[in-house]
């Protein structure tokens, strides 16, 4: 079974590093089709130095994704995959060196309430502001959400990738070009 399989790498992985974390956290919350998504996976460098990452679940997460409900998630799945091999009373700081999140307050926070370190992935903005760019998030062709960015270069980087994805968007002559130059 695939689950006994990851759950074997977690715990080789814990016993290679005896003391303090072991691995790192990744999680996010996403909108496709009009379902929410949450996905949480954890990455190491195992014995052999070989990066490893693992995605430990995958769900729909209908309605409102405030902190608390994304924090039970986590602690759910931590302890799903953890709990076997983990001393009894672990802390969640005591397998994460930190979570990697999106933007949302509501994921920074869930892990603040499971006292994980975090650190935000720009990358996700950036992602997003294409998607924006595209409309397919936010409202036709908007960045105002990246007012919530608190790094004004990000924010200006995320407002211009938005721009130019939608300028190549609204124009099919353009849209053939760049599709060419990508080609070439």
């Amino acid at each position: 079974e695939l689950k006994g399989i990851i759950i074997a790498m977690l715990k080789q992985q814990r016993d290679s590093v005896p003391f303090g974390p072991f691995c790192s956290a990744q999680i996010d919350l996403t909108t496709c089709a009009g379902r929410a998504w949450v996905t949480f996976s954890c990455s190491f460098v195992d014995v052999e130095f070989v990066f490893r990452r693992v995605t430990l679940g995958v769900r729909n997460m209908p309605g409102d994704h405030p902190a608390d409900k994304v924090k039970d998630f986590i602690v759910e799945v931590t302890h799903e995959f953890f709990g076997s091999f983990m001393p009894q009373g672990y802390k969640l700081s005591d397998i994460f060196v930190a979570a990697s999140v999106d933007q949302g307050g509501n994921v920074v926070n869930a892990w603040k309430l499971v006292e994980v370190a975090v650190q935000l992935c720009s990358a996700h903005r950036l992602s997003t502001s294409v998607h924006w760019g595209l409309g397919v998030n936010g409202s036709e062709g908007s960045t105002e959400n990246a007012s919530t960015c608190l790094n004004p270069q990000l924010r200006e980087i995320v407002h211009r990738a938005s721009s130019v994805v939608k300028y190549i968007r609204d124009s099919s002559n353009r849209r053939d070009k760049f599709a060419k130059g990508q080609q070439d």
